[in-house]
């Protein structure tokens, strides 16, 4: 991020969820992003992110799969969940039969990129439509 911080995505087990994390520059936890420096959000089916971009406004998208659906999730800049994104800041994508996310990336025109593979054809990858 511009001003130092350091983000980190994972996922957890029990219970399941994938979490947005913000660190301060030396490291610390972040207190004023999300709940206590997190934010844990819930797609169908655990999830389990892969790759992250941050918008030009601050606000962090989060891509990654689950059960054999991919996902994004929208975090605005102060850790809340998108609203105007999804359901609560998650959006199941279809990208294909057995399609999984494989990177995310940001495009000049500030619209979200995914590129990925399906498993039901490994050698031929695909670049998935764009969003806002």
């Amino acid at each position: 991020m511009g001003d130092g911080k350091l983000l980190a995505i994972g996922n957890r087990f029990s219970p399941g969820g994938t979490f947005v994390s913000r660190l301060n520059a030396d490291g610390t936890v972040d207190t004023t992003f999300g709940t206590n420096g997190k934010t844990i959000l819930e797609p169908a089916g655990g999830g389990v992110p892969v790759d992250m971009a941050v918008m030009t406004d601050d606000r962090i998208v989060i891509g990654g799969n689950a059960s054999g659906t991919p996902f994004l999730m929208r975090v605005l800049a102060s850790g809340a969940p998108d609203p105007t994104f999804g359901t609560g800041g998650v959006k199941t994508i279809f990208l294909g039969n057995q399609a999984a996310i494989q990177a995310i990336t940001m495009t000049s025109a500030r619209r979200i990129a995914v590129a990925g593979y399906r498993e039901s054809q490994p050698t031929k990858g695909f670049v998935a439509k764009v969003w806002n």
